[in-house]
């Protein structure tokens, strides 16, 4: 998961299960909309490898 983390002066997109920064940034509006970018791709790239489920088969 990302999160936004200030950090002397600046503000860094931290990620928390690697526990290491990801990238910096010199204000905050910046590293949100990093972190909304990379979680809108996440996103996609969920939806493109999503597969319907198969109907069961009907019973006669």
């Amino acid at each position: 998961m990302l999160d936004v983390r200030p950090i002397a002066n600046r503000f860094v997109v931290f990620d928390t299960e690697f526990n290491e920064p990801v990238m910096r940034f010199d204000n905050r509006p910046d590293a949100e909309a990093f972190l909304a970018e990379m979680t809108i791709a996440e996103c996609n790239a969920l939806l493109e490898s999503w597969e319907a489920p198969e109907k069961p088969a009907q019973a006669a």
